[in-house]
């Protein structure tokens, strides 16, 4: 990037703070709507995601 910024902007902050409450609860209403239609692969944790996507290049 072009830049660096130092600081978080305030609404920032808040969005990522209200998250878990705010939009979270929504993502996993449609998890649960569309989990017979899809394959869903919910990762936690960025060695998760770095797992799975190594086991992905060695199928």
């Amino acid at each position: 990037m072009p830049w660096i910024k130092e600081n978080l902007n305030k609404e920032f902050r808040q969005i990522i703070i209200d998250f878990p409450k705010k939009k979270l609860p929504q993502i996993y209403e449609l998890i649960e709507k569309y989990k017979m239609n899809k394959n869903i692969i919910i990762l936690k944790t960025r060695k998760e995601a770095d797992n799975y996507l190594e086991m992905l290049k060695t199928k």
